[in-house]
């Protein structure tokens, strides 16, 4: 989006939340505010004309940059993928109070690109007992269509590989994600206005 959109001489902004138009402004002109008005004028959730309460403590995104992120795989052991939120927890609608199925990154040696060392380890525990998920099998699940359930043992039945050389995903609670992994949590289950809104507060939260 271009930078006269994202940041207009006046604080007011269309915003597109994937399916229609909706309008943000901003209750006064000054730029610290954390109070905004949304209009949403169709259905099924408008016509409406909500307030919000931005918390923005990170401030706002700056102009778009001029070169592209530099991609670097994931370390070895750091969080690779958020697999599922828990069944039982879904059942309440606070995602922030959910537990996730995360799966850590494994070697990937087709991979050239640089390692991102900067990336927290996840803490595995104990090999699991019971079933199972492979983080081997997780990590080709797209070119395979296996996403590495194992109903027990310790060797995968599907790539063959013990459960300690193959790695395995394990059930974090919400606030123990790395940033990463909160993010990737937000997008999935947060209100679709706050993902919107953070690519211009990043990493606002919305009341």
């Amino acid at each position: 989006i271009c930078d006269g959109l994202k940041s207009p001489e006046l604080p007011v902004w269309i915003v597109h939340g994937g399916d229609h138009f909706t309008l943000l402004w901003a209750k006064d002109l000054n730029s610290s505010t954390e109070e905004y008005f949304h209009y949403n004028g169709l259905p099924p959730a408008g016509p409406r004309l909500a307030t919000l309460k931005i918390a923005k403590p990170n401030g706002e995104s700056g102009p778009a940059g001029t070169s592209p992120p530099v991609y670097k795989k994931p370390r070895p052991g750091s969080l690779d993928d958020i697999v599922q939120a828990h069944p039982d927890d879904r059942k309440s609608g606070n995602w922030t109070m959910w537990r996730f199925e995360v799966m850590p990154a494994v070697e990937d040696p087709s991979d050239s690109a640089p390692v991102d060392d900067s990336a927290p380890l996840l803490d595995l525990g104990s090999p699991p007992e019971g079933p199972w998920r492979c983080a081997s099998c997780y990590a080709t699940r797209f070119a395979t269509m296996c996403f590495g359930q194992n109903e027990g043992g310790d060797t995968c039945q599907h790539c063959g590989r013990s459960k300690q050389d193959a790695k395995w995903s394990v059930w974090v609670p919400y606030v123990d994600l790395p940033a990463g992994g909160k993010n990737t949590a937000d997008l999935r289950h947060a209100p679709k206005i706050q993902s919107v809104l953070r690519t211009k507060w990043p990493g606002c939260q919305v009341q």
